[in-house]
């Protein structure tokens, strides 16, 4: 797990060093490091206290939980699609996120020295809160990842999925007593089975915009014909929606731009463009946008110009 961590930080360091405004691939590393750094502190702590079995007994248990419910924190962080509306908010979550784990993780440390010798920690309330904290955690994580159309094909929610099973197996089968031991067994294997898929994601991310760039270097007669095939589409078109289509999906093989759209005003309406884009518009697959130019003045900036316009995130060019 702590090499699978090593390895997602340093494929997302390098993707955000190619891309600075890659914001996926900031929150990846962020993440990264912060679990490898949480998983180095409690192998640093057993260390410490494999000579002082009493110390270990009453520190260790509610510490490792910490860690766990840490990891969900940050793996849900990294994994959960930011909010269009709203850029800043998975930053805010995780603030208070990580504010609720360290004050039950104080409270919960403390209680549990108090607690009578040869308790297990595994069918303990503290255990059971933990499991439950980290299954509204990964949940949410998953919800968020399923409503996104975007990110339902990819390894995002089966990666969350996973560890959401893992702590549901581990809060209704803890096992403590049968097998002697107060290893989260399931949460591990949940582990074991979903950080080789993050780390699967994280090459696949640094690895697309490499592969796109080959073709920027490719012989001119390799483009060339490329460009031939794809435009062939464009021409076997049947009417307008379909030819717009066949042009976005060039764009967007050729580019390789997170969201390509090509707009035609409305013959009946000159106030109203219909706009196809490379991005699922409903659940029945690409159909045009209709957008009013009173409601979006940067489009009207460009049609009255004829000049580029960057359009804000606020709507405003």
């Amino acid at each position: 797990m702590l090499f699978r961590s090593q390895a997602v930080f340093a494929l997302a360091r390098n993707q955000m060093q190619r891309e600075p405004d890659n914001q996926a691939a900031r929150k990846m590393a962020w993440a990264a490091l912060a679990i490898v750094v949480a998983r180095l502190g409690l192998m640093a702590a057993e260390i410490v206290w494999q000579n002082d079995p009493d110390t270990a007994v009453s520190l260790l248990p509610p510490l490792e939980q910490t860690v766990h419910a840490l990891t969900a924190v940050f793996i849900v962080y990294a994994l959960a699609p930011a909010s269009r509306r709203y850029p800043r908010l998975g930053n805010t979550l995780l603030v208070i996120a990580l504010l609720v784990i360290g004050v039950i993780s104080i409270f919960f440390t403390q209680a549990w020295q108090n607690q009578p010798a040869g308790s297990a920690y595994a069918d303990s309330a503290q255990a059971v809160t933990w499991h439950s904290l980290q299954i509204g955690l990964l949940g949410l994580g998953l919800l968020t990842a399923l409503i996104r159309a975007d990110q339902r094909g990819t390894l995002r929610p089966i990666i969350l999925l996973v560890l959401l099973l893992s702590q549901l197996a581990q809060l209704l089968n803890p096992g403590s007593a049968e097998i002697n031991t107060e290893i989260a067994y399931w949460v591990r294997l949940g582990y074991l089975v979903a950080f080789p898929l993050w780390a699967a994601l994280a090459y696949r991310q640094a690895l697309k915009p490499l592969l796109t760039g080959q073709h920027a270097i490719q012989p001119a007669n390799l483009r060339l014909a490329r460009s031939f095939a794809l435009s062939t589409r464009v021409f076997d078109a049947a009417d307008e929606t379909q030819l717009l289509t066949q042009l976005v999906n060039m764009a967007d093989e050729l580019l390789n731009a997170r969201f390509v759209g090509l707009a035609v005003s409305d013959e009946a309406n000159g106030r109203t463009l219909h706009l196809v884009s490379n991005r699922p518009q409903s659940r029945n697959g690409r159909h045009p946008w209709e957008l009013n130019l009173d409601d979006w003045p940067a489009f009207r900036m460009a049609l009255d110009t004829q000049e580029p316009v960057v359009l804000e995130p606020e709507g405003m060019g």
